[in-house]
């Protein structure tokens, strides 16, 4: 059984390694993190985190690169071309008691 072995693992092909790169190399390539944002620019968080985001991103200048998406998103997608008045509309959509806080 053991001279099956033996024989079994000679008849393997040694396997190709490939050459790590260099640790200069490798510190020198910046990885790529990829950000999928989704906003709608009448929201004031959205934009909240667009400036959070950026200040990120300035953290990590030089050690990193951005791969940034930008996708839209409507907070109210029946709303019209026409102009509305917001505080009736903030009173039709939550109510008038949290509107009058």
């Amino acid at each position: 059984m053991l001279h099956k072995a033996v024989s079994h693992l000679k008849s393997l092909q040694p396997v190709t390694r490939l050459r790590p790169r260099s640790l200069a190399a490798m510190a020198a390539a910046k990885p790529t993190i990829k950000v999928d944002v989704v906003s709608d620019v009448v929201c004031p968080w959205c934009y909240v985190g667009k400036r959070r985001l950026e200040k990120a991103m300035q953290q990590f200048e030089g050690k990193a690169q951005f791969d940034v998406h930008w996708l839209p998103f409507q907070l109210n997608p029946a709303a019209g071309p026409e102009a509305i008045n917001k505080l009736q509309y903030y009173n039709d959509k939550f109510g008038p008691a949290r509107t009058a806080q």
